[in-house]
């Protein structure tokens, strides 16, 4: 008589929160160097994210979750998973490439969480990219060919302090805007793809290529900056919605208060923006409108 062994009983596991971290300057995914934490409650002891084979950061052992993840990831738990709740993830970098930055993340989450947000100046609700932005800190190398724009910000009235966590917005002829946001400092630095490079019309016989040290672009400026600080705990880290939610403000252009609306950009040159007889770019918080985007050639 053959015995026959009880069939093994099946283990299932739920990873409740797996995120992804995005450049965003580049849009490339990041997939090293970072610390991703979640501190349930003030004091307690933070969870830290693993980094899975496929470069996804996941969240495991989160406070009530236990019956959660012990689920079998059926349609049926999904559409009610035993237990769902938000948590606080703070984002930082030991490499120093990124800024950190903080947001909630509802788990269970179903695939790879994305936190709703949208960039400054649009009005589409849907993310711009899958993941979660990262901002660069103002002392990353730059990529080989990549152009950056660099400025030191501070506030109006108050020049001496310094416009922390403003989003500067560098807009690209014929291309998608390029985002940098400030440190604490004040400190920016927008990293973008060169626009395109000036080609002849090839109509005329005799024109020629411009070499590319004398390419040029005039390139649109914009900045967004609140009254209130979004930073949250006692740490100095923006709270992402909060950051990108920031109202319009002004780059000045002298004292005097006119609009800085566009700068000029040469190839393989670091462009450094201040105001006119100042060190630092001055932001206003006044409530006037902003100029629209420069609009034409993208050659100057």
């Amino acid at each position: 008589m053959t015995r026959t062994s009880p069939p093994a009983e099946a283990v299932t596991r739920v990873a409740p929160l797996g995120i992804r971290f995005r450049d965003a300057a580049t849009g490339t995914s990041v997939c090293d160097g970072l610390r991703v934490a979640c501190r349930a409650t003030p004091g307690a002891t933070p969870r830290t994210a693993g980094l899975s084979p496929s470069g996804t950061y996941v969240l495991r052992g989160l406070p009530l979750l236990g019956a959660t993840e012990r689920g079998d990831g059926s349609e049926q738990f999904w559409s009610d998973p035993p237990v769902s709740r938000s948590y606080p993830i703070e984002v930082t970098d030991g490499v120093g490439r990124y800024l950190p930055v903080r947001f909630d993340a509802a788990a269970p989450a179903r695939g790879l969480f994305t936190p709703a947000y949208r960039l400054p100046g649009t009005t589409g609700g849907r993310p711009p990219g899958p993941g979660v932005p990262l901002f660069s800190s103002p002392g990353r190398p730059v990529p080989s060919g990549t152009a950056v724009l660099r400025a030191q910000l501070a506030r109006v009235p108050a020049p001496s302090e310094p416009a922390s966590w403003a989003v500067l917005e560098v807009v690209v002829p014929h291309g998608p805007s390029a985002f940098g946001v400030a440190d604490a400092n004040g400190a920016v630095a927008v990293l973008f793809p060169y626009p395109e490079l000036l080609v002849p019309d090839p109509a005329v016989p005799t024109a020629v290529t411009p070499p590319l040290s004398r390419q040029t672009w005039m390139l649109g400026l914009r900045a967004y900056l609140g009254p209130a600080p979004v930073v949250a705990g006692p740490r100095d880290v923006p709270d992402l919605a909060a950051l990108l939610g920031q109202p319009p403000a002004r780059p000045l252009a002298d004292a005097a208060g006119t609009p800085l609306v566009s700068v000029r950009l040469r190839y393989g040159r670091e462009l450094v923006v201040r105001t006119s007889g100042n060190s630092n770019l001055l932001i206003s918080t006044d409530p006037v409108p902003v100029p629209p985007a420069v609009q034409g050639s993208p050659h100057a």
